[in-house]
């Protein structure tokens, strides 16, 4: 409909992502304030009404790509742990990219839960047909300010901004790497049973900006 109107389309920036405050076509657009999630798996049954979600752990970064909330990363921790002690553990994390966080609202939160809620109904109807006990499938969503604006416009602005954030992330001093290397040491260290179906797994996604910080 743009391209049809005869009066020309002038688009006005003025970006500062740092400060919170963007003008796009004139009018201020203020950045979305972000409230961490708690600790420990986080039941999002009201949030994702149909989708029937398993509960996911939470682990978020800042501008820095730094913990946010460093009691996220121990209660993953100690969730892993506590399964590896008894079935084992299946363990999925997930990083989003662009455009996301891991607000409640955000699609990818629910898509990402339900997913796991399928993993883990088909480990549960294995389990049983091999007489063995289920594994816990455990989900950690791993959330940083990707999505800044509430409007699109705006948040069009952002992509070469949140591609030096998504680097943070995935360097020597953002949240990833401890996530990652703790998870990793802690099924290294663990009982290898020589059955694929009775050990524990750790699988490592990644999407779009989230990818390159995985790879990072």
């Amino acid at each position: 409909p743009l391209l049809a109107q005869a009066t020309p389309l002038q688009l006005r920036w003025k970006l500062d992502h740092e400060t919170g405050t963007v003008f796009v076509q004139g009018p201020p657009v203020k950045r979305v304030a972000a409230t961490p999630r708690p600790a420990g798996p986080v039941d999002l049954a009201a949030e994702c009404p149909k989708t029937n979600p398993l509960p996911l752990h939470f682990v978020e970064a800042g501008e820095r790509g730094e913990a946010v909330a460093p009691a996220q990363l121990q209660a993953v921790q100690a969730s892993v742990e506590a399964a590896q002690a008894k079935a084992g553990a299946l363990v999925s994390v997930f990083v989003h990219g662009w455009q996301h966080s891991a607000a409640p609202g955000d699609s990818y939160v629910c898509d990402f839960a339900a997913l796991l809620r399928a993993v883990n109904t088909m480990e549960a109807n294995a389990a049983r047909a091999s007489g063995r006990p289920a594994r816990e499938v455990l989900g950690v969503y791993v959330g940083w300010p990707g999505h800044l604006y509430p409007t699109e416009l705006a948040n069009l602005t952002t992509f070469w901004n949140r591609l030096q954030v998504a680097d943070r992330l995935g360097g020597d001093d953002g949240a990833l790497r401890p996530l990652l290397l703790g998870l990793a040491q802690r099924f290294a260290a663990g009982a290898r049973d020589p059955r694929p179906d009775r050990r524990s797994g750790l699988v490592v996604t990644g999407h779009s900006m989230g990818g390159r910080a995985v790879f990072h």
